[in-house]
């Protein structure tokens, strides 16, 4: 007779109990507090998770719900129904866009019992606006500073623009300036411009950059009893092409009164201000020039004078005369028809916050130095020749001549007189 096996009372009811536990027991859902959460950006499913305590994991139904209105929809379709609602929005990532204080509600179900919680998550937008203030090609940094000429409109030379953060497609917002941008520049009084931008959330975004304005002398006007040089016109450039590209014009060779070349303006950008003028091959080739020297060196550098007219230089030669004398005045200041600005061809230099006179001690000048000529430019008035050309030294002058004829010209390490042989 085999031997029965009894379980004791004790054990089969603490089984009971334990099944009747697991059925019946309420699930407890204890929520953390969120921290605020940037705004236009995106809440995932998994950042809800994250504020849920460890217990709840083991409940195998938990479910996600957002407020509109007065109804609690499915986390995913809140999702794309708040997608649909703004279709001209590309939005770039998975996750609710996150645009104001979201409602959240979770419910976690056991076999006979659900349990919800509600938090709000809080939404704030930190991220202060970006601002940009180019100066040609150059961005602009907080404390730059900046020479000008009196005269200049600051909206003529400096572009600012602003955006703020809206998702993958972030919002052009105002920009507003300490001083008044359409004012012409006043000599002697040096600036300091406030740039700044606000967003709806007050967050803000300054930079700072400080003006010299320098006197220009091109605007001063000679007495009526100043007389202008007589021309001295060479035959040969009298009656010759004076359009073509490698004519001479020197103190020996003189242009007509009249002469005007055919001229295009340079972009915005290129030159410390709008209105400057060269020919067209001028004007394309030190686009490029610029071009390059950004791209090799992160530099930029400016026309700060090009084509300028009989009249012009007669205005600007008689005030060098009047404040240097003639004789200093010749060394570095042509009579009229004899300047190579009234070609259109001839280009002064100045970097970005320097002048002409300090150009020979920068990087750009080291650079043009050995790249003008891959672009079409020769250094006209060399270190040491004076005797030959007539003039001092001016590093910041370049002269076109189209590659070919510039290369063999640089190559040569001739003066522009001494390669056509003593023209």
């Amino acid at each position: 007779m085999k031997k029965r096996i009894l379980i004791p009372t004790t054990i089969i009811i603490i089984a009971l109990l334990f099944v009747l536990y697991y059925f019946l027991t309420i699930p407890k859902l204890e929520l953390n507090a969120m921290d605020p959460l940037e705004k236009y950006t995106y809440l995932t499913e998994n950042d809800v998770l994250e504020s849920i305590d460890e217990q709840a994991s083991r409940y195998s139904s938990l479910e996600i719900f957002i407020q509109n209105k007065d109804e609690w929809i499915p986390f995913d379709e809140y999702n794309q129904w708040l997608r649909n609602e703004h279709p001209s929005i590309e939005f770039d990532q998975e996750g609710l866009p996150l645009f104001d204080d979201v409602h959240v509600q979770l419910r976690v179900k056991s076999r006979f019992f659900t349990d919800s919680k509600e938090m709000e998550i809080k939404v704030v937008d930190t991220i202060a606006p970006t601002l940009t203030v180019l100066y040609g090609k150059e961005d602009l940094v907080a404390e730059s500073s900046l020479v000008f000429l009196e005269g200049v409109k600051l909206e003529d030379v400096i572009k600012t623009s602003a955006i703020d953060q809206y998702f993958n497609l972030p919002r052009n917002i105002e920009v507003t300036s300490s001083v008044d941008m359409s004012a012409p520049l006043e000599y002697g009084n040096n600036l300091t411009v406030v740039f700044e931008t606000k967003d709806e959330s007050d967050n803000t975004t300054s930079i700072t950059v400080n003006i010299e304005v320098e006197k220009k002398l091109e605007i001063i006007v000679p007495s009526t009893t100043e007389v202008t040089p007589p021309v001295q016109t060479n035959n040969d450039l009298a009656t010759g092409d004076l359009n073509r590209v490698d004519v001479l014009v020197n103190k020996k060779n003189a242009l007509p009164s009249d002469f005007v070349p055919n001229l295009t303006t340079f972009p915005s950008g290129y030159a410390i201000s709008d209105g400057y003028r060269g020919t067209q091959e001028t004007v394309n080739a030190f686009v490029s020039l610029v071009d390059a020297l950004k791209s090799e060196t992160d530099l930029w550098m400016y026309v700060t004078s090009s084509y300028r007219s009989y009249q012009s230089q007669s205005e600007l030669y008689n005030s060098y005369v009047k404040n240097n004398g003639q004789a200093e005045a010749d060394r570095f200041s042509a009579k009229p028809g004899k300047s190579e600005h009234q070609t259109g061809l001839a280009i002064d230099l100045v970097t970005p916050g320097g002048s002409m006179w300090d150009f020979a001690s920068t990087p750009q000048s080291d650079w043009l130095k050995v790249n003008a000529h891959k672009y079409g430019f020769i250094l006209r008035y060399l270190e040491g020749k004076e005797h030959i050309t007539g003039y001092m030294y001016e590093s910041w002058h370049i002269r076109y001549l189209g590659i070919d004829l510039a290369t063999n010209v640089y190559n040569s390490g001739l003066t522009y007189e001494e390669y056509l042989g003593g023209s």
